[in-house]
């Protein structure tokens, strides 16, 4: 037995031999039969050879590819003080591998193999491997305190995740620092990411910038757009867009996604650049088709606000990142579905998308919502519901929101009348900056609702609302200054105010002018003054002034030609101001100064009759009485009329007797309207009296 065993060592071929031979056969390139040679090898205990083999199967090379087999044989190599197969292991153990596709059972065929996916059955336990980070942190270990520099990164960031090996700042920082020393920039990296986030004692962003540097010089892109940022914000290096466009630049270029979208972001809106639509468009494009969502809706944004908008494709965008779960799409989404912009207008649908961005936290997304329950846009009007949306948003800081709850603590819709819990609302509303809540807390404070009238909180109150943009605010504090409200009176002041928010495009600010000069109780009257800022009000879309414009073309040669009269009056009846809308129904169906249009005039009477205007409902009341320019419907006729009666402005009455004079057609359903609403009125003043006081 023993002589058996004698002549089979001296027949095996030694490992000199092996070696040569192997070695021999890859220079021939002949992979499989060297890979044969170096199993021999590896299985007489050659601890070099077992790493080739493992090799050769993580590679594929001469062997079936096979990550069990490759951990296998470098797992013996490792155990057995093999710096590299220890290292190997350590970056198998951190990443896994998944299985292969030339091997996976769900693979399909493969038509250039002729076994294709049915190599998956010579491996019943699969050949990927799982992550298992305990076992790659003891590996990595090991490796970094034999010198290898990727290793060392590898355990640094287990010990500053606690990842695998217990959470250490310090070992991080000692191996960080160990792979930088050998020049690898992810050591680097991972250095001034400790000292950045504070790890290491209080956050120290010079000396983060220094290491983030250093890394950056080596090409690593998350450096490069780190630096970019930090030269953004201006935090531990100088505030410098322009360089920080040039980090961030050489970072998108090597496929930073982030560095992309940022790059993007400051193309667009010219930070540190020249604003340039096209190379924003260019780099956010890059980064969506690569999924990032925001750059998806940063690209649908610029689509929609572009020279030439593209609603359709930016809808397309929106769509995919909505779906993709993010929230501040799913709400752009929503906006495009409430105003048909690239797809078909879809309250309900818009209602959805809120809803699902709402409740991932998105306060915007939940305030839209309470205010579609208030209208009953999309959804059934429900103002409790309204309110539980609003109290979301609100919960979130949302100004709207805080505003709407103050509005409908207000007007008592939704939740009882409280004066002094709407003024709570308005307060914190005007606190996250809504203008329109400073102006709401003035206008309370102006009236007395808080007590007295208290026309110095009211003046501070508009004087905020005016800093934050709102002219109708701006145009209340000029107004309190030119009458004294509070003392001392200023009316240089409120007229420096006033004109300033002329400026800026406010309408009320120069109708206030107007009738400030026409009038003559602060100021001295001055007709050509008035008539100045009565067409700057008409310019700037004031309803009521082009309206008293177009009454002046009768019988006042101060006014504008009629040409100009109807071209202001239109537009401001676009920018749905009702009194512009009214009288120009009036003017078109009268075919005064301007040809007879009765489908206009239709149209824009519709308009405002609905918007509430008490003469355009009686306009329309005698068309639909008479059929004039519209199918006859005395029904209709008379439901308007009632409404104009109910509205209780003299205009209505006056009109009412015009029409009828005018149209006789118009006598019946007058003389119905008005029996309608006697007994209406009659009826409410019984219920007011039998009411209990």
């Amino acid at each position: 037995m023993a002589f058996a065993v004698l002549i089979g060592h001296l027949l095996k071929p030694s490992r000199r031999r092996l070696r040569a031979r192997a070695l021999a056969e890859d220079r021939r390139q002949n992979p499989v039969k060297a890979a044969a040679l170096w199993r021999a090898l590896a299985e007489q205990g050659d601890l070099d050879a077992a790493y080739v083999l493992a090799e050769r199967y993580e590679h594929g090379r001469g062997l079936v590819q096979n990550f069990n087999e490759a951990t296998r044989w470098f797992r013996q190599a490792a155990r057995r003080g093999h710096a590299g197969a220890q290292a190997k292991l350590g970056e198998i153990c951190f990443y896994g591998r998944s299985e292969p596709a030339s091997i996976s059972r769900d693979a399909p065929p493969d038509p250039c193999s002729p076994l294709g996916g049915a190599l998956g059955s010579l491996f019943p336990e699969g050949a990927g491997i799982a992550q298992d980070l305990a076992e790659a942190g003891h590996w990595n270990r090991l490796a970094a305190e034999a010198g290898d520099v990727a290793a060392q990164v590898r355990c640094a960031y287990q010990y500053a995740t606690g990842q695998g090996l217990e959470l250490s700042y310090e070992q991080a920082e000692h191996w960080f620092a160990a792979a930088a020393g050998q020049g690898h920039d992810g050591g680097a990296f991972g250095l001034a990411t400790l000292y950045a986030g504070g790890h290491r004692g209080s956050a120290d962003l010079a000396k983060a910038a220094a290491w983030f540097r250093r890394s950056a010089e080596r090409g690593n892109s998350g450096a490069l757009f780190s630096l970019g940022l930090l030269h953004l914000r201006g935090e531990g290096v100088d505030k410098d867009e322009a360089q920080a466009a040039g980090w961030l630049r050489r970072a998108a270029e090597q496929g930073h996604l982030e560095a992309m979208v940022l790059l993007g972001q400051m193309h667009r809106f010219g930070l540190g650049l020249v604003a340039n639509a096209a190379e924003a468009e260019t780099w956010l494009k890059r980064a969506a088709v690569r999924g990032h969502v925001k750059a998806m809706t940063a690209v649908a944004s610029l689509l929609l606000e572009g020279p030439r908008p593209d609603p359709v494709t930016a809808a397309s965008y929106l769509r995919e990142a909505a779906e993709a779960g993010d929230p501040e799409a799913q709400a752009a989404f929503a906006e495009l579905h409430l105003h048909g912009r690239g797809v078909a207008a879809d309250p309900g649908q818009a209602a959805q998308w809120f809803r699902k961005a709402a409740d991932q936290g998105l306060a915007a997304a939940a305030e839209r919502l309470g205010a579609m329950y208030a209208d009953g846009c999309g959804v059934p009007r429900d103002p409790e519901a309204a309110q539980a949306w609003f109290a979301r948003a609100a919960s979130g800081g949302h100004a709207n929101a805080l505003f709407n709850l103050g509005v409908m603590r207000q007007t008592g819709v939704g939740a009882a009348c409280d004066i002094a819990e709407a003024r709570r609302w308005f307060e914190l509303a005007a606190e996250q900056g809504s203008a329109a809540a400073c102006l709401r807390l003035g206008l309370l404070a102006a009236a007395g609702q808080f007590g007295e009238e208290q026309h110095a909180a009211a003046l501070d109150w508009f004087s905020r609302g005016a800093e934050l943009g709102d002219l109708d605010a701006a145009c209340n504090a000029g107004l309190l200054r030119i009458r004294g409200l509070p003392p001392p009176k200023d009316v240089a002041a409120g007229l420096r105010i006033l004109e300033d928010a002329v400026a800026r495009g406010g309408r009320a600010a120069a109708w206030a002018l107007h009738n400030l000069f026409s009038e003559g109780a602060h100021l001295p009257p001055d007709r050509p003054a008035a008539q100045h800022w009565l067409a700057e009000a008409a310019r700037i879309g004031c309803g009521v002034a082009a309206a008293r414009l177009a009454d002046q073309l009768d019988d006042d040669s101060a006014a504008p030609p009629p040409a100009r009269v109807i071209e202001l009056l239109t537009r401001s009846a676009e920018l749905g101001e009702r009194a512009a809308q009214a009288k120009l129904g009036l003017i078109l169906f009268a075919g005064r100064h301007t040809r007879r249009n009765l489908v206009d005039a239709l149209r824009w009477l519709s308009r405002a009759a609905e918007a509430g205007d008490a003469e355009a409902m009686v306009q329309l009341g005698a068309m639909l009485a008479a059929g004039d320019g519209v199918i006859q419907d005395e029904p209709a006729a008379i439901a308007w009329c009632v409404k104009a009666l109910a509205s209780g402005q003299p205009a209505a009455l006056r009109r009412l007797d015009e029409a009828v004079a005018a149209n006789p057609a118009m006598e019946s359903a007058h003389r119905e309207a008005r029996q309608i609403w006697l007994g209406r009125a009659t009826d409410a003043a019984a219920a007011a009296q039998l009411r209990p006081a």
